[in-house]
C-alpha cells in the first residue's frame, strides 16, 4: 500500500476572528492518493468490508500527517479519539482510486488541554466519505477559544436518550439491553491496528508510556473500536453508512467487551459489565427526547453546548460590579482559578450583590415553556403514600447524646459558642422538638443530612420532596416507627428542575406554618442545576405565602468574611459548580433575611457521607482529618445536630431574626480555627489517611 502526499497546504488562507489578529491558523492539510487493495483492506477489516470505519482506518496516514503539523497546538503524542461522524455516499471497491483529503477544521480551548477536529474527505470513482473525528490532549496547552467555522456533523450522547426511556418506562436498563456482539480484545488486535493504519502513538502499544499520560494501561485504538462496532452492526442488517459515534471513556487494557442495543433502535452502546464505554448512532440522531436539559431549567449555551462555567462567570461578573470590585485576571484553566472570583465579592455588600447576581442568573437561564411566569394548574394536596403517625416521646439517648457531642466540639473550638448555646436551649426543651405548629417541608428528604429522620423520631410533621422511589420507600418504613408523620408530594412535581413552579403551587395549599428546607445535594453541574430550580421554588412559595420560614445547611469549605478578615476554606477539588450551587443558597438566604423572613442558616460539619466516600482522595483524607484537627462526623451525626438547630430557630421565641447568617451558629470541624490553610491541611490528612 503506498502513499503520496501531493502537498503540505491547501492555501495560505487563514480564518479570520472577528477583526482579531489569529493566532491558529486553520490552514493544515494533507492530501494523498491511495489505490484500495485487497491485502490492504483485511489487513484493517478481516472481513473485507468496506465501511467507514475500514476506510478511514486505510486513510490514516493522512491524519497522522496532520495532527504531527507543528502549526497545530495539540500534541500528537498522548492524543486520544473523542469522538467521530460521518456520511458515506454510493460505494467503494477494490482496485478503487481514491483521493484522500484531511485538514483541521476545528480547534477547541479546554479546561485542562486542547481539541483537535479533524476532517477527512475520500472520493473514489462511485462514493465519497465526509468523516470528521475529534482528538484531545489534555497534556497540550489550552489556546483559550475556540477556532473554526465549518458546520460539525452531531454526535449525540445516549445518557440523555437513555434518562428519557427509563422516566418513560420504556426501558429496563442498559444491563438488560440485547447483546449483538461480544469480543475479547487482546495485545495483538492493537499491534495489529497500529501496523496497518501507521498509528503508531506509544499509549496505544506501550503501557509505560500510557500510565505517563494520566492512563491505567495501553489505550486501544478508537477507530478499531468503531471498524469492530460498525461490521458487527452491518452484519446484522443494520445501515452504516451515515452515524456518530462518541467514545466515552478511553478502552484501557485489554478486557471483554459487548455491543449492545441501548436505548433506542439505531442506537447502540460498546459496554464493560455494566459500564457503557462508546455510543453509537445510525442514521440521524432520534428526535430529542424528554430530560431534564431540555425541559425544565437549561443553562446558557456555550459554542453550541449548556455551559455552567458562562453561567458562574456572567453571575460573578454582576456581583462584583454591582459591590464596585475588581474580579482578578480570567486563568485559561478555570477550574484553578475559580476560588479568587468567589473571594472578590465576598464581602459586607453581600445583600447588593445577592440581588443582582440572582437576577443575572436568572436572565442567563434559557427558560423553556413550562418555566414561565405563566399561570398553572392548582394540583389538590394528597399523599402518594399513607401518613404515618403513632404515639410516643422524644427518645432521651438523642438529647444525651447531642450534649456529648456538644461538649466534646466546644472543647475543641470545632463549633462556635453561639451553635452551642442554641442546641444547649434544645436540650432544655425538649417539647420544642416535634415542632408543634410547622409543617417542615424538605427539599431533597431523602439525603443523608438531610432533617428529615431526627425529625421524625423527635414528632414533627415532614413533608418531603423526594424523586427516588427507593428513598421514598425507606423513609415511608422508617416512619412508621416513629412519633413523627411525613408526607410525600407526587413523584410528577418531585423534580425541582422540571417543574418548580408547579411544585410551589402545590406547596403553598398545604397546612400549618410552613418552613421550607433546603437539604438538595447533586455532583457538579446537577447539584448546580438543582439549586437553580430551588430557587425559582422558593421566589413562588414566598409570593403565595409571605410567611414560610427558609432553613438551609452552609458548608464549612467554602469562603467567608469572618470579623475583619476574608477566610478561604474552599477546597478546588470540590469545582466550582458546587461553590456556585452554595452561593446560590448563600444569595437566597441573604435576600430572604432582608425582605423580613425567618432565615436558619447554620454551617454543617464535615460529615461522612456517601458522596464523600465514593472519591477515594477525600475519603482518604477524611480519615486522616482528625490527625490535623479537623472533625469529620458520621452522617447520623451531623444531621441530628442540624436539626436541632433548625428546631432552636423555629422554636425559641428569642431567636435573632437579623443574625448574621451562616458565621454565628456554625459546625465548622475545626476548619476555622487554624492558621495553616485548609488545603494544607487537609493534604496532610490525605497522607495521614493512607
Amino acid at each position: 500500500m503506498k502513499i503520496r502526499l501531493w502537498g503540505k497546504a491547501v492555501s495560505d488562507a487563514v480564518l479570520p476572528l472577528t477583526g482579531r489578529k489569529p493566532s491558529v491558523a486553520l490552514d493544515v492539510c494533507r492530501r494523498a492518493k491511495l489505490r484500495l487493495t485487497q491485502k490492504a483492506i483485511r489487513a484493517v477489516s478481516p472481513s473485507g468490508a468496506l465501511d467507514a470505519a475500514t476506510l478511514r482506518g486505510l486513510a490514516f496516514h493522512t491524519t497522522l500527517e496532520v495532527l504531527s503539523d507543528r502549526r497545530v497546538p495539540m500534541r500528537a503524542a498522548g492524543a486520544v479519539h473523542t469522538a467521530m461522524a460521518w456520511q458515506l455516499d454510493g460505494e467503494f471497491a477494490a482496485d478503487d482510486e481514491l483521493s484522500i483529503i484531511s485538514e483541521v477544521v476545528h480547534l477547541r480551548g479546554l479546561k485542562v488541554g486542547a481539541e483537535v477536529v479533524v476532517q477527512t474527505t475520500i472520493t473514489g470513482p462511485n462514493g465519497r466519505l465526509v468523516e470528521q473525528s475529534t482528538y484531545r490532549n489534555r497534556r497540550s496547552k489550552s489556546i483559550g477559544r475556540d477556532v473554526g467555522s465549518t458546520p460539525l456533523l452531531p454526535v449525540i450522547d445516549l445518557r440523555d436518550y437513555a434518562a428519557a426511556a427509563v422516566r418513560e418506562r420504556q426501558l429496563a436498563g442498559l444491563s438488560k439491553a440485547s447483546v449483538l456482539a461480544k469480543w475479547d480484545v487482546t495485545p495483538a488486535r492493537a499491534r495489529n491496528w497500529a501496523k496497518a493504519t501507521g498509528d503508531r502513538n506509544p499509549i496505544h502499544v506501550a503501557g509505560v508510556f500510557a500510565k505517563g499520560f494520566g492512563y491505567s494501561g495501553v489505550v486501544l485504538h478508537g477507530l478499531a473500536l468503531a471498524a469492530m462496532a460498525l461490521e458487527a452492526l452491518r452484519d446484522a442488517g443494520h445501515d452504516t453508512d451515515s452515524g456518530s459515534i462518541r467514545f466515552r471513556a478511553p478502552v484501557v487494557g485489554f478486557m471483554p467487551l459487548e455491543l449492545r442495543n441501548w436505548p433506542t433502535p439505531e442506537t447502540f452502546a460498546i459496554t464493560k459489565g455494566a459500564r457503557d464505554l462508546v455510543h453509537i448512532c445510525l442514521g440521524q440522531a432520534p428526535d430529542r427526547p424528554w430530560t431534564p436539559q431540555n425541559h425544565g431549567i437549561q443553562l446558557p449555551l456555550a459554542n453550541g453546548r449548556e455551559s455552567s462555567t458562562q453561567l458562574c462567570q456572567t453571575a460573578l461578573r454582576a456581583a462584583a460590579e454591582a459591590i464596585g470590585v475588581d474580579l482578578p485576571r480570567l486563568r485559561p484553566d478555570w477550574r484553578r482559578g475559580y476560588s479568587a472570583w468567589f473571594a472578590a465579592i465576598t464581602s459586607d455588600e453581600e445583600l447588593t450583590g445577592a440581588r443582582v447576581g440572582v437576577a443575572a442568573v436568572k436572565m442567563a437561564l434559557r427558560h423553556p415553556n413550562d418555566l414561565q411566569e405563566e399561570s398553572v394548574q392548582q394540583v389538590k394536596p394528597d399523599s402518594v403514600l399513607e401518613r404515618y403517625s403513632v404515639a410516643g416521646g422524644v427518645p432521651s439517648e438523642d438529647l444525651a447524646a447531642v450534649g456529648k457531642l456538644v461538649a466534646r466540639l466546644k472543647r475543641k473550638r470545632q463549633m462556635t459558642n453561639p451553635a452551642a448555646a442554641a442546641i444547649d436551649w434544645v436540650r432544655q426543651h425538649p417539647e420544642a422538638l416535634a415542632l408543634q405548629g410547622w409543617n417542615v417541608i424538605v427539599l431533597g428528604g431523602g439525603a443523608e443530612l438531610a432533617p428529615t429522620r431526627p425529625l421524625l423520631r423527635w414528632g414533627a410533621q415532614v413533608t418531603a420532596v423526594v424523586r427516588s422511589q427507593p428513598a421514598r420507600e425507606e423513609l415511608s418504613r422508617i416512619a412508621r416507627g416513629q412519633p413523627g408523620s411525613i408526607d410525600f408530594v407526587p413523584s410528577e412535581l418531585a423534580d425541582v428542575t422540571v417543574t418548580p413552579r408547579e411544585l410551589a403551587d402545590y406547596l403553598a395549599q398545604l397546612p400549618g406554618h410552613l418552613v421550607l428546607c433546603d437539604a438538595l445535594y447533586a455532583p457538579s453541574i446537577a447539584g448546580l442545576r438543582a439549586e437553580l430550580g430551588a430557587q425559582l421554588l422558593t421566589e413562588r412559595l414566598l409570593a403565595l405565602r409571605p410567611k414560610t420560614a427558609l432553613a438551609f445547611l452552609g458548608t464549612p469549605t467554602d469562603i467567608y468574611s469572618l470579623g475583619d478578615r476574608l477566610s478561604d476554606f474552599s477546597l478546588t477539588e470540590q469545582g466550582p459548580n458546587y461553590l456556585m450551587s452554595k452561593r446560590l443558597v448563600r444569595w437566597r438566604a441573604a435576600i430572604a433575611q432582608a425582605e423580613g423572613h425567618l432565615v436558619s442558616a447554620p454551617v454543617a460539619p464535615l460529615a461522612i457521607t456517601e458522596s464523600v466516600t465514593q472519591r477515594p482522595s477525600f475519603a482518604r483524607a477524611y480519615r486522616g482529618a482528625a490527625h490535623v484537627g479537623i472533625a469529620t462526623l458520621p452522617a447520623a451525626q451531623a444531621r441530628r445536630l442540624m436539626a436541632a438547630l433548625l428546631v432552636h430557630d423555629l422554636m425559641n421565641p428569642d431567636f435573632d431574626r437579623s443574625e448574621p447568617l451562616w458565621t454565628t451558629k456554625a459546625v465548622h470541624s475545626g476548619a476555622w480555627t487554624s492558621r495553616m490553610p485548609i488545603r494544607a491541611r487537609m493534604a496532610l490528612a490525605l497522607l495521614a489517611g493512607r
